[in-house]
């Protein structure tokens, strides 16, 4: 039998975020037969928590994140007696820039996965000469960053294993939404994501007033927790009182399981004023075979394809997003056909198994 290729995932994320969510995905599938995995975390949220409690070996190293560049030397001893041969980033270049230095005075070969929708640093372009390969985690994605490295970049699409989401056929949805202090007539729209003003809670609150004028049974969940330790959630409770949604929109902390939020919902939204790299929950809910309604920019985009598995509307625009969930509410039936062919593509094109397919191929090419 062939030694196994030794390979560092190093995770510079807080452990919450799409990125941690998708090395959660990843390692699973990858081929054990193959590949040794160390994995080097800076941030110990829930989806690193779940990578240790799975039995992978996780080292927490916030000093080698950038700025530590002195800390370059040591990582570069300790991937030589790791024989570590391939580094793969989980993330952006940045953060990582200790590691890129060291792995490339080691001798190993370096893939940045860009999951990240940017303009690139000065530091970051002179540090990308020692990356043997940029993957993006769209096909946009990969244009975009193409564009500003003036080389290669690998576009391959994020996805979830199949089994990764209940059925909407697994759970009770009465009981879901009677916990939700839902009623029988109520239609619910739901955003999920970090409490953080680039999800667009504005703009979807700004929305379901608008919305409420002729779909008084509409209401809101937000499903997510607030970094800035309850200040930028004290300035949307404040927001929703000026609205008069107060009694219309709740608030969920965030959760690794959200297959009961699914299919407690009846469409999701995603309505990001900034640039998506990917959009899991607007994946998430096609797959649980929800009617998406997201932002038109960045990965995005690229996920729901317009009037055909969801709805695109422009970024900040409170009007759009407002007549799009209003016409969803209002004809069931077109809500239906855009979840089933939403699910449809969420399974044949944003397949977690596919996904490992290429990268363990972009692993084996970089082995060579």
């Amino acid at each position: 039998m062939e030694p196994k290729h030794r390979i560092l995932i190093a995770e510079s994320g807080s452990g919450y975020g799409g990125t941690a969510k998708y090395l959660a995905g990843l390692l699973p599938l990858l081929d054990r037969e193959r590949f040794s995995i160390e994995i080097v975390a800076y941030g110990n949220g829930p989806f690193v928590q779940r990578v240790g409690k799975e039995g992978w070996n996780v080292r927490f190293q916030k000093d080698w994140k950038f700025p530590f560049l002195h800390r370059v030397p040591r990582i570069a001893s300790w991937l030589r007696k790791e024989g570590i041969e391939l580094v793969h980033l989980n993330n952006e270049i940045r953060s990582h820039v200790p590691l890129i230095l060291a792995a490339r005075w080691a001798g190993s070969k370096v893939l940045c996965h860009l999951h990240g929708w940017r303009e690139l640093t000065r530091i970051e372009r002179w540090a990308s000469r020692f990356v043997d390969q940029f993957v993006a985690v769209t096909e946009s994605g990969a244009n975009f960053y193409q564009k500003q490295l003036n080389r290669e970049v690998k576009g391959v699409p994020n996805g979830i294993a199949a089994s990764g989401l209940a059925s909407v056929e697994g759970m009770d949805r009465a009981t879901v939404r009677e916990a939700l202090g839902l009623g029988k007539e109520d239609f619910l729209a739901v955003l999920i994501g970090r409490l953080v003003p680039l999800k667009g809670h504005s703009v979807f609150f700004k929305a379901l007033a608008r919305a409420r004028k002729v779909q008084s049974g509409l209401r809101g969940l937000v499903v997510g927790n607030d970094p800035s330790d309850g200040g930028y959630r004290r300035r949307l409770e404040e927001e929703l009182s000026r609205l008069g949604l107060e009694k219309t929109v709740r608030f969920v902390p965030w959760q690794e399981s959200l297959d009961a939020v699914y299919e407690a919902s009846d469409v999701v939204v995603q309505p990001s004023v900034q640039p998506e790299s990917f959009g899991y929950v607007a994946l998430e809910g096609m797959l649980a075979g929800k009617p998406v309604v997201a932002a038109r920019s960045g990965g995005l985009a690229d996920l729901v394809l317009d009037g055909e598995t969801g709805i695109l509307v422009e970024p900040g625009s409170a009007n759009e997003l407002a007549s799009a969930v209003t016409r969803i509410a209002e004809d069931p039936a077109y809500a239906t056909e855009l979840g089933q062919r939403g699910r449809a593509r969420a399974l044949s094109v944003f397949n977690m198994e596919r996904n490992v397919e290429r990268i363990q191929e972009i692993y084996g090419q970089l082995l060579r």
